[in-house]
């Protein structure tokens, strides 16, 4: 047994030797590191004076900081964190990501002594250590980012010897120095490294992969870990006697193997104690069958039987001794399957873990197959919504372009044939002076029906019925129509699919659209809302067409008035611009009219009176009076109506004229901003405009456009609910180039829709009649028609800028 303390003795005090001889191979290493060092840092002293630089200077600051670090002596630590903080404050002046980052990893290694227990606390240094690897990461530098998980890999390490009770830091410090050697294994795949690189790579990976080595033997006490990371080091290193990490790996080696002896001494001392329990037990049976055999042939031998008996007991207290030897033994074989247990306990579990974290992989695979699949459908689904919202935009444009009834009827019917299955066609008007609604447009299979009237009374008529309750039909197949107690005997017999919509012009029903199919069940949802975008298209285009024919009827003296007007209407551009103006001139063609019908009863009257015979001169004058005072009045407002459309035919024409021309954009766009006073008129809203006198080549009414759109979108959304309100607008020549900058002080864009503003049906007030093609409109003007680019900033109650970068010659 003394032999046995004096073998754990020697081999305890061999192995502090072992750690002292590598402590002190250590310390040697780092003193002529510092030494080799100095000529070093001399040369970048003198570098750092002559250099002006700022990012140059930098580095050197960072270098100094990383060398006079690097010497390990107490004196230069403080020179080593001057440096890191020169650097780091030059670095976040100059916005040089890659010098801060390098200055926060030198500033982190001087951060904190771990041999004292001095500086700042442990969470500022790991905080500043995880700063410089988000800056790696960010700008992409892999060899940074392996220095960082190194020096965090060391520091943690390092604060293990602080915390000896506690493996959390030294698991830690294997963490980050495992994630720098992969980065650095990745590093030296690259083939655009020189061989200069290469090598430094593959001492960093061996370097690494030794001090790994070295945790795993002192810090976790597992040999055969720190010998795997040693022979992978030294497949990295080459094996050389005068390589201290080589020697290191040399002591780990001998000690895997002292253990592997003292696991196989061990073993035989059980075995040769079986074997002696074995020869005592054989020695003894053959005692007692001797004894016994005495006993029987010599009883008289008494005395010489006790001194047998007296030998046995002695043998049998030898046999009790090694009994209890052999159930010590058996006691630590017993710890060990206990270990071994708990071990395959370990792996068992972690093998559940695997098959479960591999269930959870193949179960994300699927749902991201079917995420890929809606994702596919749901494209295809946009691009057919967008080549159908294209098409209605073409076809609200071509609807919107005449104010003929009979040309925008047939372009009614030839768009919707396009766009869904449809055999026949009619389109009703409603008469509610006659209380009929009159069909002005038929069509059954290409052919047009003549035209019929029915009365509103007839609420048994699908039509009649669809004004009346304003409400849309839609039959899927015929039965359907005589179940509903709906009946039409002007359809051909073969149709079973019907639908029918009403037509609305502010806010009131003025007829019925239908279309009507052989098919069943032809109209889906889809076809629904297409026909119901159509109808509206419909609506504005017909009521266009028959106010046109109205006003023309009754204003013959406004022709050239209503030309104009015609014109600017044919453009979809001009949007809310026509509208305001065509409400001003309401007004003095409304008094006009008044004047007119006043002017019209009181000559019937005053016929009336002459054809009587009782006519009196009192009755003469008051006419004349009466006819002078309504002709002053009609021509009074006619001039005021002409006017009107004076003012706004130049930015009529020019929106109605695609062809590039050179025009002063400053008078272009003042005319423009005159043609919206109306929008602006009574409302206490300022405009502040400044404009440098610029001639361009372009498109003159893609401007106009432009502004008319911001106007009239501050007017309706961004002072909606607001009592002032402030718009300003400044164009300036930035080189070839115009910048031109819109902005308002209003409410600016609705988070929810920010990132959809240029997109097509995008509106905020779509109770308010809105479509939300305007902004969608200016986008496509600036970009594809202008070839120029437009950006905007917006915040909630802050109101909104938008600017524009165009050419001044596209």
């Amino acid at each position: 047994m003394l032999n046995m303390i004096d073998i754990k003795l020697f081999m305890y005090f061999k192995k502090i030797s072992k750690l002292v001889f590598v402590w002190w191979l250590a310390g040697s290493l780092t003193q002529v590191n510092a030494q080799c060092d100095c000529g070093r840092i001399d040369q970048l002293e003198k570098l750092l004076r002559n250099e002006t630089s700022t990012r140059k200077r930098i580095d050197v600051f960072n270098e100094l900081s990383a060398q006079y670090f690097a010497t390990k002596q107490k004196v230069d630590i403080p020179k080593a964190r001057k440096y890191a903080n020169e650097a780091l404050s030059k670095a976040r002046e100059s916005n040089y990501k890659k010098g801060k980052a390098a200055a926060l990893f030198n500033k982190a290694n001087v951060n904190y002594d771990v041999s004292r227990g001095e500086g700042a606390d442990f969470n500022t240094t790991v905080g500043l250590y995880d700063q410089a690897r988000v800056l790696y990461e960010e700008i992409g530098d892999k060899q940074g980012l392996a220095r960082v998980y190194e020096g965090l890999g060391n520091f943690y390490y390092a604060n293990a010897y602080l915390t000896s009770s506690n493996n959390t830091n030294t698991r830690k410090a294997v963490e980050y120095l495992e994630k720098a050697e992969v980065i650095r294994e990745e590093l030296l795949k690259k083939s655009n490294l020189s061989e200069e690189q290469k090598e430094y790579e593959r001492n960093k990976i061996g370097t690494t992969l030794s001090k790994l080595s070295e945790i795993y033997s002192d810090g976790l006490g597992e040999d055969d870990k720190a010998l795997e990371f040693h022979e992978r080091a030294n497949q990295i290193l080459g094996e050389n006697d005068d390589n201290i990490q080589a020697q290191i790996g040399n002591i780990y080696r001998k000690r895997a193997e002292e253990k592997n002896r003292k696991q196989n001494q061990t073993l035989m001392i059980v075995l040769i104690g079986v074997a002696l329990l074995l020869v005592l037990a054989v020695g003894l049976v053959v005692n007692i069958g001797k004894t016994q055999k005495k006993n029987r042939l010599l009883g008289e031998q008494r005395a010489k039987l006790a001194r047998t008996n007296k030998m046995i007991e002695e043998k049998n207290e030898l046999i009790e001794a090694k009994n209890q030897q052999m159930e010590s033994h058996n006691q630590e074989l017993a710890e060990l399957n206990k270990k071994m247990n708990r071990v395959n306990k370990e792996v068992e579990l972690t093998n559940f873990e695997l098959n479960e974290k591999n269930e959870e992989i193949k179960q994300t695979a699927e749902a991201l197959k079917e995420q890929s699949d809606a994702l596919e459908n749901q494209k295809l689904k946009l691009e057919k919504a967008y080549e159908t919202i294209t098409l209605l935009s073409q076809v609200g444009q071509d609807l919107t372009a005449s104010l003929d009834f009979e040309k925008t009827l047939n372009t009614l019917q030839s768009r919707v044939k396009e766009m869904m299955p449809v055999d026949g066609f009619t389109v009703s008007i409603l008469d509610a002076q006659s209380n009929e609604l009159h069909v002005r447009f038929a069509a059954e299979f290409g052919e047009r029906k003549p035209t019929f009237s029915m009365s509103m009374d007839d609420t048994h008529h699908p039509a009649v019925w669809c004004v009346k309750n304003n409400h849309q039909i839609i039959i899927n197949q015929r039965e359907d129509l005589h179940s509903q107690s709906f009946y039409d005997t002007s359809l051909h017999e073969s149709f079973n699919s019907m639908m029918y919509y009403p037509m609305l012009h502010e806010d009131k029903v003025i007829g019925a659209v239908s279309v009507q199919s052989r098919l069943i069940a032809a109209y889906t949802p889809y076809y629904a809302d297409i026909f119901k975008t159509l109808v509206l298209y419909a609506s504005i285009a017909i009521s266009n067409a028959e106010n046109y024919r109205t006003l023309n009827g009754a204003l013959n003296n406004l022709k050239t008035t209503q030309d104009q007007l015609v014109e600017a209407e044919k453009m979809a551009s001009l949007g809310n611009l026509v509208a305001g103006v065509a409400h001003e001139i309401n007004t003095p063609v409304g008094i006009g009219v008044t004047a007119a019908s006043r002017l019209d009863s009181k000559t019937k009257e005053f016929s009336e009176v002459y054809k009587s015979g009782k006519m009196k001169r009192t009755d003469l004058e008051k006419f004349l009076q009466t006819n002078q005072e309504g002709t002053k009045i009609i021509l009074n407002n006619l001039d005021r109506a002409a006017k009107l459309v004076q003012g706004f035919k130049q930015v009529a024409v020019g929106q109605s004229n695609e062809e590039k021309q050179k025009f002063n954009l400053k008078v272009y766009l003042e005319d423009t901003l005159i043609a919206l006073q109306p929008k602006l008129k009574n409302k206490p809203y300022t405009l502040d405009v400044d404009m440098d006198d610029l001639t361009i080549k372009s498109y003159s009414g893609a401007y106009s456009q432009i502004v008319t759109n911001l106007v009239m979108n501050s007017i309706i959304h961004g002072f909606k609910g607001r009592e002032e309100g402030k718009i300003s607008l400044s164009v300036k020549a930035n080189g070839d180039r115009v910048k031109m900058v819109y902005s308002d002080d209003g409410n600016g864009i609705a988070p929810e829709i920010i990132d959809k503003v240029f997109d097509p049906f995008v509106t905020t007030n779509r109770e308010g009649g809105g479509t939300g093609l305007g902004m969608n409109i200016l986008y496509n003007i600036v970009v594809q028609q202008l070839k120029g680019k437009v950006d905007f900033k917006t915040a909630v109650n802050e109101g909104v800028t938008f600017v524009f970068d165009l050419p001044m010659n596209v």
